[in-house]
């Protein structure tokens, strides 16, 4: 079992660092093992490329930006991630997100799954990177999402095939400027959302849900 936390400032020779557990290159996380990782100064798990996890547990105590940040890609497919807490995204991604399995509990006040462009810090997208799309694709897993904004967002498309989601948020359950499919003949689509916290049944529209009273 490990454990990482980092303070709430760097020293000068650590500036570049961007989490806890920062790399530069391709991250992969396997074995049965389990990793605490606490992000005091921004991200909790955050690399320049690609973040792959086949198995292990992972929980991200709190984090001051994203619980996981990547440039490339992050795809799971085992395993078990659970964010306690993110002051940002719970998952967040510069490019797709590929979910084929594993067990993934998100909490975060910004949206629970994201793949998008971070236009707004510019910084934080490596030099050499140039985003075509930005997609989530979800093909299996279960998945368990508590966000303020919104439950799940790909700039460019959502599409599912398989696995069980639940998403209560008091923003979007799931938002995408292209369009989203979903399995059973549903087709392509702008808008909708998850309605219920579930994923819609095979051939089925999603419910549009119920937008936040105002207060």
């Amino acid at each position: 079992n490990s454990t990482l936390t980092d303070g709430a400032s760097y020293a000068t020779a650590f500036a570049g660092a961007k989490g806890a557990l920062f790399s530069e290159d391709d991250l992969l996380i396997s074995g049965s093992g389990s990793l605490t990782v606490t992000g005091n100064y921004a991200h909790g798990l955050v690399c320049d490329d690609g973040i792959t996890v086949e198995s292990g547990e992972i929980t991200v105590v709190s984090a001051v930006k994203d619980a996981v940040h990547a440039n490339d890609l992050v795809k799971i497919s085992g395993g078990s991630l659970t964010v306690q807490q993110a002051s940002g995204d719970g998952i967040h991604c510069e490019a797709n997100v590929e979910i084929s399995g594993g067990k993934l509990d998100i909490n975060s006040k910004g949206d629970g799954i994201k793949a998008a462009a971070n236009t707004a810090n510019e910084d934080e997208i490596s030099a050499e990177q140039t985003v075509a799309s930005s997609n989530v694709t979800i093909s299996g897993g279960e998945i368990k999402i508590n966000s303020e904004e919104d439950g799940i967002q790909a700039d460019s498309a959502l599409v599912v095939s398989n696995g069980v989601i639940d998403v209560t948020t008091t923003g979007v359950v799931n938002k995408t400027n292209q369009g989203e499919t979903f399995p059973g003949g549903g087709g392509m689509f702008p808008g909708g959302g998850f309605g219920g916290g579930t994923r819609p049944g095979r051939g089925e529209r999603p419910n549009q849900g119920t937008p936040p009273q105002e207060t």
